[in-house]
């Protein structure tokens, strides 16, 4: 299920599918959690038991105790995937809307912020002036809900207006049909939650309830958001855009110039700086910081029952000769093997997720990785049971009933 998931793009194309590609991470480190007790026992079954008595005894309890390791290293794989392949896929989004808003304003030069576009005509060099603008408004994406949970079915969003100097990527019908009033051109992605050409779309504007037909679906729906409508809707419905950017084209030969004389940026330099107007970008931060604590806490909990569980094991190897320093020897191997299986668990669980979100928002290119991220996530989950395994172990080693007589 987890391969399947990660190949999905090839069959979903645009966020949907990289989303999905994304879960594949979790559906692979839940396989490797019901496959791990066989797998651990097989693996560590036909591993050189070591030279030293702390190895020998470590590598004999990973043996042994799999199911134990493994419940030791699932949330912190977890840790690693789900931090790794979020950021990741985060960063892939990004890449993708800059790539789509470059390509939808090919030869543009854009200049941010509320301007008079008129006053740019007669700047020498260039051919053509239009701007880009929106209206705040909310989309019911779900029509047959309740009338008691109605509320819960309208999203905020921003509706642009169409451009003559911009291209979202049409794939079916025209943005001619914008010249009609209440007509509304969708992304590929909002089509799974309204229907295309030819559906009924709720658009709500400030106070004002309105329904659009949808005549035209386009893909670049990252760069230029999720709704596009005419100025025939605008001047129906009293609307007042904001005026968002000024598009310029210049002639052939004379983009610097104008450039320079206007200030203006490049579609990858306006690309690269544009704001993210819904904050979901600062929201899912949020939210992954606090699934990433849950997981460090489940995995610190489960680390200590564990250990704090062994008090009969350790007596029993106090019987038969272990000191307390072989005994934290022994905890310090094993919390290092710990850790690295789980941070090899995580690594292989993250790499078909990065690989198909890739693969569905940016094609065949170069996966985007977090390198930061993945770095200190693997420090906490290589560092974490050690910091947590050998001290449990000095605690539970010194009550009486494990305490040695001698060093």
């Amino acid at each position: 299920m987890g391969l399947g998931s990660a190949l999905s793009p090839l069959f979903v194309s645009g966020t949907l599918g990289g989303a999905s590609a994304a879960t594949s991470a979790f559906l692979l480190v839940g396989a490797a959690a019901l496959a791990g007790p066989a797998l651990v026992s097989w693996s560590f079954g036909r591993l050189p038991t070591g030279n030293t008595p702390a190895t020998q005894l470590a590598v004999a309890n990973t043996k042994g105790f799999s199911r134990r390791l493994t419940s030791a290293m699932l949330p912190l794989a977890l840790v690693l995937a789900a931090g790794t392949v979020q950021t990741s896929l985060n960063l892939t989004v990004e890449r993708a809307a800059e790539r789509q808003l470059v390509e939808g304003l090919d030869g543009t030069l854009i200049l941010p912020g509320e301007a008079d576009p008129t006053a740019f005509s007669r700047t020498p060099g260039v051919t053509a002036v239009s701007s880009i603008r929106s209206v705040p408004a909310h989309v019911k994406v779900d029509q047959d809900e309740p009338p008691i949970l109605e509320s819960l079915t309208w999203e905020p969003t921003t509706v642009h207006l169409t451009s003559e100097l911009s291209d979202p990527g049409v794939t079916s019908g025209t943005l001619a049909d914008l010249d009609q009033p209440d007509t509304v051109a969708i992304s590929q992605d909002a089509t799974l939650e309204t229907g295309g050409i030819g559906s009924e779309v709720g658009i709500r504007y400030g106070e004002v309830d309105t329904t659009a037909t949808v005549v035209a679906v386009f893909d670049r729906g990252l760069g230029f958001g999720d709704y596009i409508i005419g100025p025939a809707t605008v001047d129906s419905r009293n609307l007042a855009p904001d005026s968002d950017a000024v598009l310029l084209r210049a002639s052939q030969g004379d983009e610097t110039a104008v450039a320079a004389d206007t200030g203006a940026l490049t579609p990858a330099e306006y690309a690269a700086h544009a704001p993210d107007e819904s904050g979901a970008q600062g929201l899912s931060q949020v939210l992954l910081l606090t699934l990433l604590s849950f997981f460090v806490i489940a995995a610190a909990n489960t680390l200590l029952m564990i250990t704090s569980r062994r008090r009969g094991e350790f007596a029993m190897l106090h019987r038969v000769g272990a000191t307390r320093r072989l005994l934290l020897r022994m905890a310090l191997v094993e919390a290092a093997i710990t850790g690295v299986v789980a941070w090899l668990i995580g690594t292989v669980a993250s790499v078909p997720a990065i690989f198909g979100s890739n693969l569905g928002l940016l094609g065949w290119a170069i996966p985007a990785l977090d390198v930061s991220t993945f770095g200190l996530l693997s420090v906490v989950v290589l560092i974490l049971p050690l910091l947590i395994m050998a001290p449990m172990t000095f605690v539970v080693a010194r009550t009486r009933s494990t305490a040695p007589r001698s060093e």
